[in-house]
């Protein structure tokens, strides 16, 4: 039992910090983002440039490219100026946020546990509760006796009915028979 509660408690923390992680870190993550399209704006211009001197690009291809490389990298260092600028989000509303989390996720398994396991019942081997269904099962006839029983139940029904399709069905699995059989 005390194997159990521990393995539990230790699965409800690592779900707990898995989810709680994210809402306690900062939002560092869009000022690096820009300061990369910055730089992925600068060196293609740059390889332009290589493409000019190698005759893969006219002049005029250059300079059609180089203006939307431009256009890009303007709006690029906007970007990064405006999340620069931005302040992070609140710290104390995600910390707040991941305190009922917690309180909720290892409250409530440990309230369903209670209220819908058995927290006090002592173990149960599987012979013993195999031995228990046994009990509480009424024993099954052996197959003849099964058969008689079937039997038996078929003798009291009246009768059917004749059915066409099934006396044509009949008639085609004769001729099949015989067909094969020749």
């Amino acid at each position: 039992m005390i194997v159990f509660l521990i393995a539990a408690v230790a699965i409800a923390a690592l779900v707990t910090l898995a989810m709680a992680r994210p809402l306690l870190g900062g939002r560092g993550q869009a000022a690096p983002r820009a300061a990369h399209d910055l730089q992925v704006f600068r060196d293609q211009l740059a390889s332009l440039d290589r493409d000019v001197e190698r005759g893969v690009l006219t002049e005029g291809e250059a300079a059609g490219a180089r203006a939307e490389i431009s256009r890009r990298l303007i709006a690029a260092a906007d970007e990064a100026d405006r999340v620069e600028g931005a302040a992070p989000g609140p710290r104390r509303a995600g910390q707040a946020l991941s305190a009922a989390l917690v309180l909720l996720v290892a409250g409530g398994g440990a309230g369903a546990y209670v209220a819908l396991g058995t927290p006090g019942a002592p173990d149960r081997p599987l012979a013993a509760r195999k031995a228990e269904i046994a009990s509480t099962v009424p024993d099954r006839p052996s197959q003849a006796e099964a058969e008689a029983i079937v039997a038996a139940r078929a003798d009291q029904r009246p009768p059917a009915p004749p059915d066409p399709e099934a006396e044509q069905l009949t008639e085609l699995v004769a001729r099949l028979q015989r067909l094969m059989a020749d």
